[in-house]
């Protein structure tokens, strides 16, 4: 096999998973530049397999993305191509056509369809768009019968899940213990809930602290801690002053410091991201926390799927701050004495679906055993 990647940009995340791939499959990776919003990045230089960055441009009323650059990708012999599955990228149709012309095997890399396409002229985009692939890796299982519902085929379709940076998280979860950082903070023995992430809205923080607030009235006292920063920061804080709830919280705001954050997600009790919950289920279940989130499957991120009710966290009505506040008594009224079992449960969880390794299997099988 003599391959190549394709990928719209270079997130620091990301690292991990596409080193390995240059280093155990020795394929070639390119990078496109489009990132039009703020993003960490890593620096492709150390990358594995790294052959240059594709300049990207917006065209077409900024509905498309052209990149220059791409002819090494027709003109190097490439047999099997992993590229990301955006439709907006005018690079990815050219390769699923080349692909279907020439007998190359292009592989698709995304989310997939999040909900069921109605629209009859969408529908017949999506369906040769998904369907002229080879196969398609998808972050989770949800979406697998969307796909289903155009047209592709199950035994075309790998799901890969996601991961951040395991090695170095694993390395630090093995040094973890118990600390008093909460306590030194809050001056009590309430439980710790935790968000650590930006906060914008489209995470619905609001909702969070109006649970909070609820959960007083009724004297029940949780303390919550912020970790991250964000557009949202300020509108937040003047919140927990409206609700008089500013004494349970804490803004510790944007900590780069993984070992600090492994150390508050490890000695929190239970970390809440009321929308979309996105990377960090990936962060607070691999340094044993469990989660809550909404339960809106379509409007949510593939990483809600590591969530598993009852074991490694939960789901609430989805925009409903009194359920949210329910679901948070009830976790700590049926889990309060089995930490370590949730513990050792989101370890598992980690340990055996999103990481790199896990990855790495399902990229093998379509690759070399489909």
């Amino acid at each position: 096999m003599k391959g190549c990647c394709v990928f719209n940009y270079n997130p620091l995340y990301r690292y991990p998973i596409y080193n390995e791939i240059g280093k155990q499959l020795g394929m070639d990776i390119y990078l496109g530049d489009n990132v039009f919003e703020p993003l960490e990045q890593f620096d492709v230089n150390k990358l594995t397999g790294f052959k240059r960055m594709l300049h990207a441009k917006r065209i077409l009323n900024g509905r498309f993305v052209y990149h220059s650059g791409i002819w090494p990708l027709f003109s190097k012999g490439y047999d099997t191509y992993i590229v990301s599955a955006d439709s907006t990228l005018i690079v990815v149709w050219l390769l699923l056509f080349y692909g279907k012309i020439f007998k190359k095997r292009v592989f698709l890399w995304g989310h997939g369809l999040k909900k069921k396409i109605q629209r009859p002229l969408t529908r017949v985009v999506y369906k040769l768009f998904y369907r002229s692939a080879a196969g398609v890796f998808l972050y989770n299982n949800y979406n697998v019968k969307n796909m289903l519902d155009i047209g592709c085929k199950k035994e075309k379709m790998f799901v890969i899940h996601n991961s951040l940076d395991y090695a170095k998280q694993l390395e630090l979860r093995q040094t973890m213990i118990e600390t008093d950082i909460f306590r030194n903070h809050f001056k009590n023995e309430k439980k710790n809930l935790i968000f650590i992430g930006r906060l914008t809205k489209v995470k619905k923080l609001n909702i969070l602290l109006e649970s909070l607030a609820i959960l007083k009235q009724r004297g029940e006292l949780f303390n919550l801690t912020f970790i991250g920063d964000g557009s949202e920061g300020e509108l937040l804080k003047k919140m927990t002053v409206d609700l008089s709830i500013e004494n349970q919280t804490w803004f510790l705001g944007a900590c780069y410091d993984e070992r600090k954050n492994a150390e508050l997600i490890f000695n929190a009790d239970l970390c809440v991201s009321p929308g979309n919950i996105g990377l960090t289920a990936m962060h607070s279940l691999m340094f044993g926390c469990p989660t809550l989130t909404n339960d809106d499957f379509e409007t949510q991120m593939p990483e809600f799927e590591a969530i598993i009710a009852g074991k490694t966290g939960g789901f609430f009505k989805a925009y409903e701050p009194e359920d949210l506040a329910n679901c948070i008594r009830d976790w700590f009224n049926t889990h309060s004495a089995n930490r370590e079992e949730v513990r050792s449960d989101c370890y598992k969880e980690i340990d055996s679906n999103w990481n790199p390794s896990f990855q790495m299997q399902v990229i093998h099988k379509a690759l070399f055993i489909n």
